[in-house]
């Protein structure tokens, strides 16, 4: 597994630097069809970007993991339940998507290359898994997966 650091120093988030305990890993996916991590970077990098930020992406294209907060900052990845929220104790990782993914409704989407999309979803899969099975052993964690390869096995929203 390739970690890159490539922080989000002018993501609002990254400014506020609150500090937690990490109890475990959500993963995301993107929701929109884009694989390559760079692109989200560029876009998250910048102080007009306040509403959401991640600790990394996973690149669709070539695996690679780009940690874009230090693991004990915390993310603006998720929601609150009734048990509080994920932000306050899980690293939250972002798995970007096919290219050839259109999202039509929801999770409703159609694929114009279906070899292409498994392929993606499956390096970004199961890196995501090892990756969160690196970081769960490494840290003795809980691992969560959150919309785990939405498009292509459409599971969506385990939480």
């Amino acid at each position: 597994m390739r970690i890159v650091e490539s922080f989000l120093t002018r993501n609002p988030c990254y400014a506020v630097g609150r500090k937690i305990t990490v109890k475990g890993l959500m993963l995301h996916s993107v929701g929109c069809p884009q694989p390559r991590a760079s692109a989200f970077i560029r876009s998250w990098d910048s102080p007009a970007h306040g509403g959401s930020c991640v600790h990394g992406f996973i690149d669709g294209e070539d695996g690679t993991v780009y940690q874009t907060l230090p693991w004990n900052h915390r993310g603006w990845h998720c929601g609150s339940g009734n048990r509080g929220s994920g932000n306050n104790t899980h690293i939250g990782v972002e798995m970007c998507e096919s290219a050839c993914i259109r999202y039509t409704a929801g999770s409703n989407f159609t694929c114009l290359d279906v070899d292409a999309a498994r392929a993606v979803a499956e390096r970004t899969g199961v890196l995501g898994a090892v990756d969160g099975l690196y970081f769960c052993g490494k840290l003795r964690k809980n691992l969560i997966y959150c919309h785990m390869l939405r498009g292509i096995m459409k599971i969506v929203a385990l939480l």
